[in-house]
Order: C-alpha cells, then sequence, then structure tokens
C-alpha cells in the first residue's frame, strides 16, 4: 500500500518542531527507523532511506534487492552496528555488514545462501534474522552464520526471535516462538545458546506470547495479551514467575523498564500509567491521563529523569490527533501535555528518544509519509 499524502498537522506546525521530512516521494509505507552514527535508518517496503538526524535531510535512498522479500514484514531490513559507522543489511539471499550508507565499502557476507531474509534484532556479537521457514544467527565480526528450521511452505507459520546478552559472561542466547496459521500445535517456545544453537529449554502452550528481556534486572518479561505482565528467570522456565501482572493493557509493546529497575505501564482502560517494581510488581505510582477513552498504540519512551507518554486520539475523524505528554519517572508528576502534535491515519505513532534526551523523534509505520523531530527540553 502507498503512503498516503503528508499531513502531520492541520493547522500550524508545534512552535519546538525541529524540522518534519515527508516520505511521501517514495511511494512506499514505512517498515521501521533506527537509530546510529548521526543518522535515521529508515526501512520501507521497497527501500533503505538514511536521514541526517540534526537535519532530517535525506543523505542516501536505494532499492532493496527484491521488493518481494519485503512487502509483509515489520522489520527492519538496515540496522546500524557497534563498529563505527557500520550497518548491517538484509539483502535478498544474504546478510551484508557494510561501512557508510552504500556497498562500495563491504565488510562481510554471510554464507550459505538465506533467501529473503527479515532483521529481527542486532547486539554487539550477533545479528538474528528470519525468512519464511527458518531462522540464523550470523556474527557481527565476520559474518559466519548458520541456518535452523522451523517450519516448512506446508505448514505456515509466524515466528518471532528475541536476542538475550546477560551483562556478565560472553554468551549470546537466542528465544524463539513459533505458532502456526491455523492455530493447530499451539505455540512453541524455545530457548538456546545463539552461539552453539545448544538448547537450554522448550515449552508449548495455547497462547501467543511476545517477550522482552530486560538487562539492568536480568529478567524475561512475559506478555500473554490483552492483559498479563509475568516475570521469569529466562534460564529456566520451569521455575514459577517471579510474578503476574494483569495490567488492564490490550496494546502489545505499550510498557517499558527504566534503567532503574521500573516497570511503566500504558493502562488501556483509563488511559493512564502504572509504574511497578519490576523486581517486585509492587506498584509504585499511577495517574491518569488527559484522555480517557479511544486511545490508540501507546508509547511510553524514557529518559534519566522523564518519560515521554505518546498516543492517538480516535475521536471519529479521518486523521487521529498525537498527544505527548512528558512526566517524571519518579511519581508520574505532569510536566507539561502538547495535545496537537501530529495527524495519523490510523493511529500507529512511534516514538524514540536522543540519546541526549533533548529531542523526540516520531514517525507512523502505516500512514508512513513523515518523521519529525521535537525538542522536548
Amino acid at each position: 500500500m502507498a503512503a498516503a499524502a503528508a499531513l502531520p498537522w492541520s493547522s500550524a506546525a508545534p512552535s519546538n518542531l525541529l524540522w518534519n521530512t515527508s516520505l511521501a516521494e517514495f511511494k512506499q509505507d514505512l517498515v521501521d527507523i533506527k537509530f546510529g552514527w548521526g543518522k535515521l535508518y529508515v526501512s520501507t517496503t521497497a527501500q533503505a532511506i538514511f536521514l541526517d538526524n540534526n537535519t532530517g535531510k535525506v543523505l542516501e535512498s536505494y532499492e532493496l534487492d527484491d521488493y518481494g522479500c519485503y512487502i509483509w514484514t515489520s522489520r527492519a531490513s538496515v540496522i546500524p552496528l557497534e563498529q563505527e559507522d557500520s550497518a548491517v543489511e538484509a539483502r535478498n539471499g544474504y546478510l551484508e555488514g557494510f561501512k557508510g550508507m552504500n556497498h562500495n565499502h563491504s565488510l562481510w557476507k554471510t554464507t550459505p545462501d538465506f533467501q529473503c531474509p527479515f532483521l529481527d534484532s542486532v547486539s554487539s556479537r550477533a545479528v538474528v534474522a528470519t525468512n519464511f521457514t527458518h531462522y540464523a544467527f550470523a556474527s557481527t565480526e565476520n559474518g559466519d552464520m548458520w541456518t535452523e528450521q522451523f517450519c516448512t511452505y506446508d505448514n505456515q507459520a509466524t515466528g518471532n526471535l528475541y536476542l538475550i546478552e546477560p551483562t556478565t559472561g560472553k554468551d549470546t542466547f537466542a528465544l524463539l516462538t513459533v505458532w502456526s496459521d491455523d492455530n493447530e500445535g499451539g505455540v512453541n517456545t524455545t530457548m538456546f545458546n545463539a552461539v552453539t544453537g545448544d538448547v537450554q529449554w522448550k515449552n508449548q502452550s495455547d497462547i501467543v506470547t511476545w517477550f522482552s528481556y530486560e538487562p539492568v534486572n536480568d529478567v524475561l518479561i512475559e506478555n500473554n495479551l490483552p492483559s498479563i505482565l509475568r516475570a521469569r528467570d529466562w534460564r529456566d522456565w520451569n521455575k514459577a514467575p517471579l510474578w503476574s501482572l494483569d495490567v488492564s493493557t490490550a496494546n502489545f509493546g505499550a510498557y517499558t523498564v527504566d534503567d532503574s529497575g521500573r516497570l511503566i505501564v500504558f493502562d488501556d482502560g483509563s488511559g493512564g500509567v502504572e509504574a511497578y517494581d519490576v523486581k517486585t510488581a509492587k506498584q509504585e505510582w499511577k495517574v491518569n491521563g488527559h484522555v480517557l477513552l479511544n486511545t490508540k498504540s501507546a508509547n511510553i519512551v524514557t529518559g534519566s529523569e522523564y518519560f515521554y507518554h505518546v498516543y492517538s486520539i480516535d475521536d471519529g475523524q479521518d486523521y487521529l490527533d498525537v498527544v505527548v505528554e512528558k512526566r517524571k519517572l519518579d511519581g508520574g508528576t505532569d510536566v507539561w501535555t502538547h495535545k496537537n502534535v501530529a495527524k495519523v491515519k490510523y493511529g500507529w505513532i512511534h516514538a524514540q528518544l536522543s540519546e541526549d534526551e533533548t529531542v523526540l523523534y516520531l514517525w507512523s509505520t502505516i500512514d508512513a509519509s513523515w518523521v519529525s523531530a521535537f525538542d522536548v527540553r
């Protein structure tokens, strides 16, 4: 589906807008954005685009090898690496690490062939990728890769991969969840060593589950939609959960854990935000939102002192107003609220805070024709 014409605002742009870049000329939906080396690494369904993060200027863009490989994925096709000014890209048949913004300076290419890969996640040690039947792990040092099959084309399945890298030790682990499109066979979850492929444990359930790993506290957060969050010891599934919460949120991903170990959750029922100690699940505070109902796609982005609650309001209009609340991490006290930050067609708004915590970037992955940066000091 081609991107709609840019419509960030119905009237004057907000006074704290630093820049707004339209991506309508690329005529494809924006899939994902990653940040690094002074650039925004933008993946659409058919292109890789590089933006300057200070000005929003398009620095480079090019078509991906095979449009058909990317059209139905929400995963990135290009992600920055930790090596200086380098990135990895999913090409048709392989993954490639390269320096700069093109492939004139290739660092490595993976073998064997791996058709239509999607990038799931990248760390300092490994690149995790999937296609429609296999998952793969490649070394960010030399591109060495191994693959494993999780389904056949006759047994269509959906899979999610998560990297787990404890702050102590040098091992890299991965968590794979797979469920069939016809819901037969349940949901299969496997934890294994990403370097050797050795299986740590397996589990099967009837509920589709998403996960996130929190390295500061070394816990696995299990998200059973629509409302249950659990914390687990990722090393042993058979251990009882550390805690379980019914957080009344129907929005996957509408929670985060800050650097101090505070779990912050969007409450889909009240439009508010709740905070818990991630080790004990004891509630620290709860605040109501400025808009109690009809909110879409809540995002919670944390800094060192403040967090930003970003969501859109569905009031029956063609375009939805985007709201940004700046609140203190300690107590949830409201600092400021902007209710007409932007407009989106379907409500799926995404956000990221700059490293110095002065700039908030907003974009949409469905009505994807613009990326904006705002001064949030």
